[in-house]
């Protein structure tokens, strides 16, 4: 997925507004023009591309194309596409981010995807993309002025249901990681799998990892280790039993890999810490 980052410079005025009707439609924008199609899709699907990525757009979905851009247009094969276009015409400047994690919290614009799926609020899009054809259609010079600002109430709609989603994907990552050293907590005398995370929070290993690292910077199994390597060196400060006795309380079975962990995590041999001044291990 592609998201427009928009910042306007000026009042936007509207282009066309129309009710669009294609059969096999496979059409390559390449005119460069300095303005932003709104698209709600009535039926059949459209395919967008932009430099070899490619986007389905189903029914319900509104679209935003940034007309500045050499985008690709092509319907299904043997079916018709029918939508609903509305172009505001302005002075902008814009950004186009493919990883929704490089987008920046402060950014004073519009965020808006190029695509948004269908949903209650695209549902009321439609109803406001319909009006603004019908208005133009009996009088331009009389209802452009409120066209124009129906039409950036739109971009702005579609700017609150982005934030409101990725607000939401984001808490939602804090929760799992949340949840995920919650369960190494719990379970760090023990042996740790991967496989025993995805069984207790019903999600593939794959993506845990991901959203863990996205979110703290490491992955799960660096995680383990160096909680283990904290409650090894714990034990042997509070307690002064041997490595070994540390390592078997932590959970851990093969003393040589114990041993091998402990040199990357702390920097010194067990033998070489239990000599020295003790100091703590910083929390990840």
């Amino acid at each position: 997925m592609y998201y427009a980052l928009i910042t306007f410079k000026n009042v936007p005025k509207l282009g066309f507004a129309h009710h669009f009707y294609a059969e096999s439609y496979d059409h390559t924008h390449q005119k460069i023009e300095n303005n932003i199609e709104i698209v709600y899709i009535k039926t059949g699907n459209l395919t967008i591309s932009l430099s070899e990525k490619t986007m389905v757009a189903k029914p319900g979905s509104v679209c935003v194309f940034l007309r500045t851009l050499p985008l690709h247009f092509k319907t299904d094969e043997n079916s018709y596409h029918t939508h609903c276009s509305v172009q505001v015409i302005s002075d902008f400047e814009f950004k186009v981010i493919e990883d929704i994690n490089k987008i920046p919290n402060d950014y004073p614009g519009l965020i808006i995807p190029f695509i948004t799926e269908p949903c209650d609020k695209t549902e009321i899009i439609k109803k406001q993309l319909f009006s603004i054809v019908s208005d133009l259609s009996v009088s331009r010079d009389l209802n452009e002025f409120s066209a124009s600002l129906s039409a950036m109430g739109i971009l702005e709609a579609l700017n609150n249901i982005f934030k409101k989603s990725f607000s939401k994907k984001a808490q939602n990552a804090s929760l799992l990681c949340y949840k995920i050293k919650k369960y190494v907590y719990e379970h760090l005398h023990e042996n740790i799998l991967l496989s025993d995370i995805e069984k207790e929070l019903g999600k593939t290993s794959i993506y845990l990892n991901s959203v863990f690292k996205r979110e703290s910077g490491t992955t799960i199994q660096q995680y383990v280790n160096h909680e283990k390597m904290r409650l090894v060196a714990e034990l042997i400060d509070s307690k002064g039993i041997s490595f070994k006795n540390a390592c078997e309380d932590a959970g851990i079975k093969d003393i040589s890999y114990g041993y091998r962990m402990f040199k990357k995590q702390i920097g010194i041999t067990p033998a070489e810490y239990k000599s020295s001044a003790r100091f703590d291990i910083d929390e990840i």
